[in-house]
């Protein structure tokens, strides 16, 4: 018991001894109360996944969940099922909220899924862990304007922003800044990789696409022929074809290389708000402040399903990666409706999903795990439900069974009123 660690132990004991005469207890630094943090853990069910695909001859063989917590270990990713009901990413996990208390204008997973990636309008980039959603890490002056959209390549290796001012920057995984130039002279409301990686487009208020080389950040091709600001841009899964939407209600076909439109569609009624592509490469969404969203087929190049379910403008939309048919629209008045192509009425609906207008939504890449970000400063992380879950809280309760929904919300009601520690705000947006 020499030395300085025999020193410490003999008088640690000493001090315990004598806490023990006296009648004492050895006092210890408090520590705050634990709080379980949610967490979607997506490890669990690609493990099963794997276990079980080696015995099943196909679906039928994979096992029923039933709507018993006993089964929450047994679930698969959404992949496995062929029920779209499966993706449907209604239930509320976490806000986020960055330390600028700025609004959010888009967001991106990265790659592997492991983070979101979201853009402020102050110009920063925020990094949030992807299983916990907690605080990663900012680049506060990732620009010096306003960020409007974010993309990644194809090949997962590079990052490109723009802003208001018409910058455009490269950076690496690692949120290195590598490249900026200028590439508009107005704001760039959109960014699009081609398949390859090598070519990217975006989009521009004055009035403009430009085709860019990756590689020598040169212009190769301006297409111009819309007669307003151009709202949205995105490139063909696989193929040299560029879809737009501006703000003169037209979306318009492009062929990139060389330079020459192909198509004009007008089916809308205002502002093209939001255009994505489906991985088949056959369908393409469009979103309008027209309240509607339109489904075309590029064999017809007509739209074949019209959806009404949006009370206001329809801002953002993004297909399912694995769930051909379903994709998912967020609104200005902050409502989130899941969709299924051959139905035309929102098959789930989380009407006050965030307080003010939805900008921007990304899936995560196994599609178990929604993000969105808003106008309300915040970044919010939606996943499915699990076997077992009652679904009665504010934003599950309205896809419960009309003979059980009655009685959910006088029982939320009765929850609120007596929860004298709510936000008097929430309190009443609830009760309302």
């Amino acid at each position: 018991g020499r030395g300085y660690g025999g020193y410490m132990r003999r008088y640690q004991q000493v001090t315990i001894n004598q806490m023990h005469e006296m009648g004492g207890v050895v006092a210890r630094r408090p520590r705050g109360p634990k709080t379980n943090r949610k967490a979607i853990d997506f490890c669990a069910p690609i493990i099963n996944q794997i276990r079980k695909r080696r015995v099943a001859r196909d679906s039928r063989d994979l096992p029923i969940p039933l709507p018993l917590n006993e089964y929450k270990s047994e679930i698969l990713p959404t992949f496995a099922y062929q029920n779209p009901a499966q993706a449907f990413c209604t239930k509320y996990v976490h806000t986020s909220m960055s330390k600028e208390r700025t609004p959010m204008n888009s967001c991106a997973w990265t790659p592997e899924g492991r983070r979101l990636i979201s853009a402020s309008q102050r110009g920063s980039l925020t990094l949030w862990n992807g299983k916990e959603f907690n605080f990663e890490h900012v680049e506060p002056d990732a620009h010096g304007h306003p960020i409007r959209a974010i993309a990644w390549s194809f090949d997962d290796m590079w990052l490109v922003t723009s802003d208001d001012s018409g910058q455009i920057k490269y950076w690496q995984s690692t949120m290195t800044n590598v490249k900026e130039f200028q590439g508009h002279e107005e704001s760039i409301r959109d960014v699009t990789f081609c398949p390859t990686s090598k070519k990217f487009a975006t989009c521009s208020d004055d009035r403009t696409i430009c085709v860019w080389d990756f590689e020598g950040c040169k212009k190769e091709q301006v297409l111009k022929g819309h007669g307003w600001d151009v709202k949205c841009v995105n490139w063909h899964p696989t193929k040299g074809l560029l879809v737009s939407g501006s703000k003169d209600n037209k979306i318009k076909l492009w062929d990139p290389r060389s330079g020459t439109q192909v198509s004009s569609i007008h089916y809308h009624n205002n502002t093209i708000t939001t255009l994505k592509w489906n991985p088949n490469g056959l369908w393409f969404v469009s979103g309008s402040r027209d309240h509607h969203l339109k489904v075309y087929d590029i064999r017809t190049l007509k739209p074949f399903r019209v959806f009404q379910g949006h009370k206001k403008e329809v801002t953002c939309v993004a297909w399912h990666p694995s769930e051909e048919e379903v994709f998912v629209s967020g609104g200005f008045d902050g409502s989130l409706n899941f969709w299924v192509v051959d139905q035309p009425k929102p098959q789930a609906e989380v009407p006050r999903a965030h307080d003010q207008s939805i900008w921007d939504m990304a899936w995560h890449p196994l599609g178990h795990c929604l993000a969105t970000c808003s106008q309300d400063k915040t970044a919010k992380f939606w996943a499915r439900n699990m076997p077992g879950d009652e679904m009665k809280d504010e934003y599950n309760i309205g896809q419960l069974p009309e003979e059980q929904r009655g009685i959910a919300l006088s029982e939320l009601e009765e929850a609120v009123r007596k929860n004298e520690r709510m936000n008097p705000k929430r309190k009443d947006r609830i009760l309302s």
